[in-house]
């Protein structure tokens, strides 16, 4: 469960004290009532309902050096987290490092592919479509298109990219490659 608010912690101090029990208070809150008994008493016994500051380790880093490994990231998103922590001089660790740029926003993910399109494919696929832009859906129900299958035997695995949500297509997060060799197998 979130964290109780601030604003919603004042209004069960309020409620018990104006004399809901607390299982009302829970009730009208949608808090359970042990919560509901836990401010409470952190009130009566310190007259506050501010957490106390935590008691994890220290930060780091600094919110300058955070933001210069995610503007690092932003400009080169084919990067890895650990050569960026690395040029940025990152006094973290790689784990942090990945940490501090997915709170920013921007997560690791396999970069979509795209062969690269010479003036004479775009020509070639333009007269395809004017071609067949006639043919009504009766035509096209009939049509099978098949893809082949091509094997890559290079010792290159997939690509990974930083990059904000829901932009997997946009050109800077985008892998560009030339046309495949391609070899036919029967």
């Amino acid at each position: 469960m979130p964290a109780v608010s601030l604003i919603n912690k004042a209004r069960v101090i309020a409620l018990v004290e104006s004399g809901m029990s607390y299982g009302q208070v829970a009730v009208a809150m949608g808090i359970p009532k042990s919560t509901i008994y836990s401010i409470v008493q952190k009130w009566r016994r310190e007259q506050t309902i501010v957490r106390r500051p935590g008691s994890g380790g220290r930060q780091v880093s600094t919110l300058a050096q955070d933001e210069a490994l995610v503007s690092k990231i932003k400009r080169r998103p084919f990067a890895t987290a650990a050569s960026a922590a690395a040029t940025t001089r990152f006094p973290g660790s790689t784990k942090t490092a990945r940490r501090r740029i997915r709170t920013a926003g921007i997560r690791n993910y396999v970069a979509a592919r795209k062969v690269r399109l010479t003036p004479r494919h775009k020509e070639l696929r333009l007269g395809f479509a004017l071609e067949h832009f006639v043919h009504d859906n009766d035509f096209w129900n009939r049509v099978v298109f098949s893809d082949e299958k091509t094997f890559q035997s290079s010792p290159n695995g997939r690509l990974r990219v930083y990059r904000p949500r829901n932009t997997r297509y946009e050109p800077q997060y985008v892998c560009s490659r030339g046309r495949p060799k391609r070899a036919s197998h029967s």
